[in-house]
């Protein structure tokens, strides 16, 4: 309603409810004055036409407002046309101004129901399963991936799916914002690995959860066989760089005194000598080349041994700080024979984890020995540990040097067991670290460029 029809309207009742009031005042003052009867009638008799007339004008008001809406809902909100009639006054106004916002407000949840539809499309055919539950376990959304996953095509709640995983529905109640799990479920005699990803949410002051569920089989198949590929190549590599120089060698002394065994009586008749010095000495040094290979050999399988039982580790609340502190004292000495610049940073301080403090401190130590290691040439080597926390309360360890780099083939491998860069190097050390560090439920990456520097980063 325009401001002059409103101003019109606020004019007409004010008038009807002054002309009101002042009869009911005169009629007072009359009867107190003890006035005429006739008077006191005819005041009278005007001050209930006025009030009449009052009541009747708010009744027509209302009378008219309720035939705008019943007309509306008998058109249907979603059908109304903007009002194009020729009639004034108050009613015309307001059949007008409510057909408007009538047609707005259609317009806008059609807007919203677009936008539901179109969200709900992608989530129908989004390529991971998606599920939405609220606090009442009461499922509101179950996309068609999860119908594929759990071959079921109504759900309703999340007991529902305890007779294909209790565990599976633990995991979903109790993983937090970003956690992550994963299960193996078994449908129709077949075994399905699942990647399980959590977010919460609260919409409209009610928590809601989000659930991402992956089947992963074929990709950790396919990882699992490269991962065993690469590493029979390794083994292969490693044990036949012993096994062949012992086997040729073997050979050349098995030889060696057969031939001097079959001269034997020759040897004696004409020098009384069964063997040369000469050839004595290259017997000794074929065997004690043996040893070495079989030693080196022994110590591969030591190795190898070392990583398949690495002890569940004890965890304590230590004080990163302290425990790098400990790090750097203990590696003071390389430090500074290398003449190397070390930092230690911790934000905030101090910053407190759930770890076992051994192993972890096994982890950095070959972290930073690995530093040490790749600023041999650096003109001014530098060394970065920091520890810090985020927001979702993550810990993060990062090792970092601006030594001479990993090219993109070795980074690939760096995790491989055996696989190494260095010339003496067992080539267990990282995949070792990787093991520890997965054990904490945590993770740790690389990155690296070439003749800037790498960086290692443990998340807890």
């Amino acid at each position: 309603m325009d401001y002059n029809k409103n101003r019109q309207f606020k004019t007409e009742v004010t008038l009807r409810i002054t002309g009101l009031a002042l009869s009911i005042f005169l009629l007072a003052y009359l009867v107190i004055d003890r006035q005429m009867s006739i008077t006191v009638i005819l005041v009278l008799g005007l001050t209930v036409i006025q009030a009449i007339a009052l009541v009747g004008f708010i009744d027509k008001i209302q009378r008219d407002i309720s035939m705008i809406f019943r007309e509306l809902r008998e058109k249907g909100f979603g059908n109304a046309k903007p009002y194009t009639g020729d009639e004034t006054g108050l009613t015309a106004e307001l059949r007008r101004d409510l057909t408007n916002m009538v047609i707005e407000a259609s317009g806008a949840k059609e807007k919203r129901q677009n936008r539901y539809n179109y969200l709900r499309t992608i989530v129908q055919h989004a390529g991971i399963g998606l599920i939405t539950f609220d606090d009442q376990d009461k499922i509101h959304i179950y996309n068609n991936a999860a119908r594929k996953i759990f071959k079921i095509q109504r759900l309703r709640t999340l007991d529902e799916l305890k007779d294909i995983s209790p565990d599976m529905v633990e995991q979903f109640k109790n993983l937090k914002t970003g956690g992550r799990g994963l299960v193996t479920i078994e449908i129709e005699d077949e075994a399905i690995r699942l990647a399980i990803f959590v977010i919460e949410l609260e919409i409209e002051g009610k928590p809601f959860k989000l659930v991402s569920i992956q089947n992963i089989r074929l990709e950790l198949e396919q990882n699992e066989m490269e991962a065993w590929q690469k590493l029979v190549q390794v083994l292969t590599h490693e044990i036949m760089n012993s096994v062949t120089p012992i086997s040729s060698l073997t050979n050349t002394v098995e030889q060696e005194i057969r031939h001097h065994l079959q001269s034997v009586e020759a040897l004696e008749e004409n020098s009384g000598k069964v063997m040369e010095q000469e050839d004595l000495e290259d017997i000794h040094m074929a065997v004690q080349t043996i040893h070495r290979r079989s030693e080196s050999l022994i110590r591969f399988v030591n190795d190898f041994r070392s990583m398949t039982h690495i002890p569940k580790p004890n965890l304590q609340l230590v004080d990163l700080g302290e425990l790098m502190e400990q790090i750097r004292m203990l590696l003071a000495h390389d430090i500074s024979e290398a003449n190397i610049d070390i930092s230690v940073d911790v934000v905030p301080t101090p910053l407190t984890a759930h770890v076992d403090p051994g192993q972890l401190q096994q982890v950095l130590i070959n972290l930073v020995q690995n530093a040490i290691d790749s600023l041999a040439e650096v003109k001014e080597p530098k060394i970065w540990m920091t520890a810090k926390q985020d927001l979702q309360g993550n810990t993060f360890i990062s090792v970092k040097d601006n030594g001479k780099g990993i090219d993109e083939e070795a980074l690939e491998k760096i995790f491989i067991p055996f696989f190494t860069t260095k010339k003496n190097g067992s080539g267990i050390g990282l995949s070792l670290s990787q093991q520890i560090i997965r054990q904490h439920l945590g993770s740790i990456s690389v990155k690296s460029k070439i003749d800037i520097g790498t960086e290692f980063l443990i998340k807890l």
